[in-house]
C-alpha cells in the first residue's frame, strides 16, 4: 500500500532532517493517512488513468500508424472512436458503457472478438476494464496532455487563517476533505 511505503520512507528520514523539517514530514504523513481512505472516488482522468491503457493496450492496432490500423478504428481521437471504424458500428458511447463496442470487446470471452487479442499478449486486468468502462460511463472525454493547455492563474481561496496563497490552497483543500489543520509548530522547535 502507498500510504505504507510513504510512511516508512519518512520514518526512515527523520534522523537526518533538521528538527523543523521532522515535525513538517510527521504532520504531511498524518494529513496523507487521514486524507487517503476518506476522499470519494473520482471519475477516472483521461491523461493519467484512460490514454494509458489505450497506449499500452490498443494503440498498436488502433492507432496513429495507418499501416498497423486494424479495422479502421483509431482509438486516439475521439471522433474517430466515436464513428467506429470500417463496420461503423461506435467505437465508445459516452455515459453508455453497456451499448459501447469496446466494453463488449474487452469483456468478450471469444479469442476472434475479444481486444486486445490473446496473441498480443497484453491482456487488460479487471482494473483496468472497470476504468474504461467508468471513464465511457463519465463522457469519455479525452483530454489535451497538460502541456497542451494554456496555464490559467489560479485564484486564491479565501480561507480564515492563511497567512500566505500556499497557506490558503493546503488549507482549502483540507477544508473541503474535512480535515482540521494541525496547531502551529511552537518557535522554539523549528
Amino acid at each position: 500500500m502507498i500510504q505504507d511505503r510513504l510512511q516508512a520512507t519518512v520514518w526512515d528520514l527523520l534522523p537526518t532532517l533538521p528538527r523543523c523539517s521532522a515535525v513538517a514530514s510527521v504532520t504531511a504523513v498524518a494529513v496523507l493517512l487521514t486524507a487517503g481512505g476518506s476522499a470519494p472516488a473520482a471519475a477516472p482522468d483521461f491523461q493519467k488513468d484512460i490514454q494509458p491503457i489505450l497506449a499500452e493496450h490498443c494503440a498498436h492496432c488502433h492507432g496513429i500508424d495507418e499501416e498497423t490500423r486494424q479495422g479502421g478504428l483509431r482509438l486516439d481521437i475521439r471522433q474517430n472512436a466515436l464513428e467506429g471504424g470500417d463496420s461503423g458500428i461506435a467505437a465508445i458511447i459516452p455515459g453508455n458503457p453497456e451499448e459501447s463496442e469496446m466494453v463488449a470487446r474487452i469483456h468478450a470471452t471469444d479469442p476472434d472478438v475479444i481486444m486486445p487479442p490473446p496473441h498480443e499478449k497484453k491482456p487488460l486486468s479487471v482494473a483496468q476494464k472497470k476504468l474504461l468502462e467508468a471513464w465511457i460511463a463519465d463522457g469519455a472525454g479525452y483530454d489535451p496532455h497538460w502541456a497542451f493547455v494554456p496555464p490559467e492563474k489560479a485564484v486564491v481561496p479565501a480561507v480564515a487563517g492563511a497567512s500566505s496563497p500556499i497557506d490558503a490552497f493546503v488549507r482549502g483543500h483540507l477544508a473541503q476533505k474535512g480535515i482540521e489543520p494541525a496547531p502551529p509548530a511552537d518557535a522554539a522547535i523549528c
